[in-house]
């Protein structure tokens, strides 16, 4: 014959009243913040609003291309960098002007 575990509610006094904190049954919040990976300082971040069917054809192509959308992004900003003629992303890195 199978018997049945215990519950936990079989424990519980439920009165109705509201529970009250008490050094016995209150779990301190840590006081360290959580960790967060520290900033590049050689990068920017910033966001950009994109119409949602842009953005759909740009991870289109991120697929396609086995990429990022932010890779095809980065690609498009280096186009952008060549239309006013300047250097792309990578050669800025680099140092060159």
């Amino acid at each position: 014959m199978s018997r049945k575990r215990p519950s936990i509610c079989d424990s519980l006094e439920l009165t109705g009243e509201p529970a009250i904190a008490s050094p016995s049954n209150v779990i301190p919040l840590s006081q360290e913040p959580a960790a967060r990976p520290k900033p590049n300082p050689e990068v920017h971040h910033t966001s950009i609003y994109v119409p949602k069917v842009a953005y759909r054809k740009i991870r289109e192509i991120a697929v396609i291309r086995d990429a990022k959308p932010h890779d095809i992004i980065m690609e498009g900003i280096d186009l952008v960098l060549g239309k006013y003629g300047h250097p792309s992303v990578a050669d800025l890195k680099k140092g060159k002007p």
